[in-house]
């Protein structure tokens, strides 16, 4: 009986829900346009003959909204608000949905830019709706000059291909921005340094030969190792040819030197420290290390457009799985996810590179002082990726609900649907009326309230759709 009396007042919550909103809409506009839209409704319904004068379609009116004024942003505005308004109380209270998922992982230092990450998204996403909006009133234009039901059908399915097309479009660019420049915390990666020398009848400085510009014959290793674990034993290898053997010391001094030219920016700290480290038990083995690292830098770094190109494909999947988006389910979006993906990409873009050392600087080749001796070469492809790998293993939490900034982008076609499905359902009662010889106009205060009227048939059935989907699940 709980659950029965919760659904009665949950569905009726929505019924009142989609009534106010009406209710609202009807308020806000001038009352000669309510007087004008309810006279129109009347004669559709009370004429069986409509004249010229008479709306061909439920959403004439509507032209006379221009694109590009201050009223067509006002009513956007409105319809994204209504929109979200709707959809939260679906999500929340039919689907149980606590948007909790939205701050899942955020460490509590970086609560506060999330916040503004979030409200960020939040108010340019009616930026996205405006677009959406003004490109589904120019097709308005186009359905108001035809009475071909097949080219309707045509352009109610081109106008719903074109507003995802262009949230994908808008949004992977604002979430580009967000990410880049709102919602890019400060992360460290902790890490263990193990240096090894080769000796030169291993065969490792030929496999090095067409990197080895000197003919160096001593070859040091530093290999790095995640301090947390992660999915790689290893997160970096270099290898440091030299002219003469380098200590231990002399070949962590050079890591130093190539890590402050590759990543100027970042707080790169090494710390000499001898000891042991389990790689773990997948592994079963050990290694030495002779110095405990620390990596400070920005989270989201990297070509904008490698960000966009990712942010739009991970959009993208509100038209590959359309079937899923019908569900209302928020369909979280986790900012991990756009990160890994870049990172996946970075990799791919990376080539060898080598710095050669001289006057405690580090040189890219073709750069280097035609007076200066060197004296060792940092080789890796390793360098640069360094920072990618060091973050595969870190989080940084939140996710977006992508589906939920969808439907208000969807808000104005889907209230041309709701005209077009509630005159057809007035359209029948006036026909039940006429045959019982009911006077249906005469009962209804169109001049005053015709969006709540026009509406009243789809929110009952939204009602009892809604009553319906709440007891099943």
């Amino acid at each position: 009986m709980p659950v029965l009396l919760s659904s009665i007042l949950n569905s009726l919550g929505f019924l009142g829900l989609l009534c106010g909103l009406a209710v609202v809409v009807d308020q806000i506009m001038s009352k000669q346009s309510r007087t004008r839209i309810g006279k129109s409704i009347r004669n559709r319904i009370k004429s069986k003959h409509p004249t010229l004068e008479v709306m061909r379609n439920p959403i004439a009116f509507l032209e006379e909204l221009r694109p590009f004024t201050i009223g067509s942003v006002k009513v956007s505005i409105l319809m994204s608000l209504i929109a979200i308004a709707v959809i939260l109380y679906i999500q929340y209270f039919l689907l149980g949905f606590n948007f909790s998922e939205i701050i899942a992982g955020v460490r509590d230092n970086d609560i506060h830019i999330f916040a503004y990450f979030v409200i960020f998204m939040i108010a340019t996403n009616f930026i996205v709706d405006y677009v959406s909006f003004t490109q589904t009133l120019i097709l308005i234009r186009l359905i108001n000059r035809t009475d071909s039901k097949g080219s309707i059908l045509f352009i109610f399915l081109t106008d719903l291909l074109a507003s995802m097309s262009i949230f994908k479009f808008v949004y992977a660019f604002f979430l580009m921005i967000g990410l880049l420049h709102i919602y890019n915390p400060r992360v460290s990666s902790d890490f263990l340094v193990s240096v090894t020398h080769s000796e030169d009848g291993d065969g490792t400085i030929d496999q090095l030969k067409d990197f080895n510009k000197h003919n160096y014959k001593n070859l040091s290793i530093i290999e790095i190792y995640p301090v947390a674990g992660g999915s790689l034993p290893i997160m970096s290898a270099f290898y440091v040819l030299s002219d003469k053997i380098l200590s231990d010391a002399e070949v962590l001094e050079r890591l130093e030197l190539s890590m402050r030219k590759v990543f100027p920016l970042d707080d790169f700290v090494l710390h000499k420290s001898d000891g042991y480290m389990s790689l773990g038990d997948a592994y079963q083995t050990e290694f030495k290390y002779q110095a405990f690292g620390k990596l400070r830098y920005q989270a989201n770094t990297g070509d904008p457009s490698l960000w966009y190109s990712v942010a739009y494909l991970q959009s993208d999947r509100v038209q590959d799985q359309f079937a899923e988006v019908a569900t209302l389910i928020p369909g979280f979006q986790s900012v991990d996810e756009l990160r890994t993906n870049v990172h996946t990409v970075q990799q791919a873009r990376l080539s060898q590179f080598d710095y050669d050392n001289c006057d405690e600087k580090f040189y890219d080749v073709g750069d280097l002082p035609s007076d200066c001796e060197v004296g060792s070469t940092i080789l890796s492809s390793d360098i640069q990726a360094f920072r990618i790998k060091a973050s595969e293993s870190l989080s940084v939490g939140g996710s977006l609900p992508l589906y939920t900034f969808l439907f208000t982008s969807l808000s104005l076609t889907v209230f041309v649907y709701i005209a077009y499905m509630s005159f057809f359902i007035l359209s029948f009662l006036r026909y039940v009326a006429e045959k019982f010889s009911i006077p249906l106009a005469s009962f209804l205060n169109l001049e005053e309230y015709p969006v709540l009227i026009v509406t009243m048939p789809f929110s009952i059935a939204a009602f009892v759709i809604y009553f319906y989907a709440s007891i099943a699940g």
